[in-house]
This record gives C-alpha cells, structure tokens and sequence, in this order.
C-alpha cells in the first residue's frame, strides 16, 4: 500500500524513514519521537512530499478514539494542545473538505465546533473540545437556532456527505422536492 501510493497516511516512529520503506503520494505522516532526528532525517521527509503538514513538536501521546465507522480518530497530545486527527484510506473527493466547510458553516452561526488545523484528500486535523464542551443543551441550543433561520432558498452553497454518500445541495425554493431528489432518492437508488 505504502509504496504503490494506496495508503497515504502513516503513524510510527523514525524507523518509517528506513531504506526499505517507499512512500508514493503520501498524504500524512506522524512520526513520534522526533527528538531523534537530525538533519539528515528532516531532510528525507521533506523529499517524501513537498509539504510536509504536521504538527510540530514531539507527540507525547497518540490515542485512538471510538464513535466513527466512516473515519479513523486519534486524539493527538502534542506539545502545541491536542488535536483530533481524523483519517480515511479511501475518501470521496472532497469528503474532508465538505467537513471543514461544514464546521465552518457551524462556527459562523454561533455553534462551537473545534477549530479546523489543515484539512486533505485523506485526513482532517482539528482542535481536541473536552467532553462537555460545549453543554449539550447548549449545543441544542444553537442547533435549534440555526435550524429557525429562514433563507430563500433550501440547499447550501457547497455538497455534503451522509457518511460517504455524496448529498447535492442545489438550491430549490420548494422544501419538498429538495428533500425528495437530494436526500431520499440518492439513498433509495
């Protein structure tokens, strides 16, 4: 997978930068223990991809998260916070990027959402919110408010994703047919 470029996201230590490991479109690498490094090493990595985003500063602790069966979470403590760390082997084209969007939308109306830090093809990374934050009836809250805005139109100015299935979001000024041909038909077919 590493090599024929069909994983593009790698967690370990500095043995990933070894010989023997080939990298083809790497899309994420997380590599504890960069106090190891010397010069010799950072340079390999910047040769693996010309943009290397990572967060810097050694990790101190990786940890998987449940909850998701679309998406791989790890909750990363590094010496910047922590942040969550959201992978896909094999996402939809533009499925992280309708994410990150879509916080944004959220953060625009007033809802707490964690921060978004870089988003890719393969991988979203955002800003850790501890249990409870905000309080869920808050959250309701907020929700309930966006969801009593009125606008002209039904749709958004972008697609979303129902899991990994693509939603439109064509605008349509009848509240039906938005619902019937960009929610329940892709679903029914």
């Amino acid at each position: 997978g590493l090599a024929d470029g069909t994983i593009d996201i790698v967690v370990g230590t500095h043995k990933l930068l070894s010989q023997s490991t080939q990298f083809k479109n790497l899309g994420l690498l997380i590599i504890d223990e960069e106090h190891r490094f010397g010069v010799r090493h950072k340079e390999q990595m910047k040769a693996l991809r010309a943009e290397v985003e990572k967060t810097t500063g050694a990790m101190q602790a990786v940890q998987r998260l449940s909850g998701g069966d679309i998406s791989d979470l790890y909750r990363v403590t590094a010496a910047q916070g922590e942040f969550v760390v959201k992978t896909h082997l094999r996402p939809p084209e533009g499925f992280f990027e309708a994410e990150a969007l879509g916080l944004d939308l959220l953060k625009r109306h007033g809802l707490a959402v964690p921060q978004v830090v870089t988003v890719a093809r393969s991988f979203l990374i955002m800003e850790y919110l501890s249990p409870g934050e905000p309080s869920p009836h808050a959250a309701g809250e907020a929700l309930a408010h966006l969801h009593a805005v009125r606008q002209p139109a039904f749709g958004l100015s972008h697609n979303t994703y129902l899991a990994t299935l693509l939603q439109n979001n064509r605008e349509s000024s009848d509240w039906a047919d938005f619902y019937w041909r960009q929610r329940l038909l892709p679903v029914l077919e």
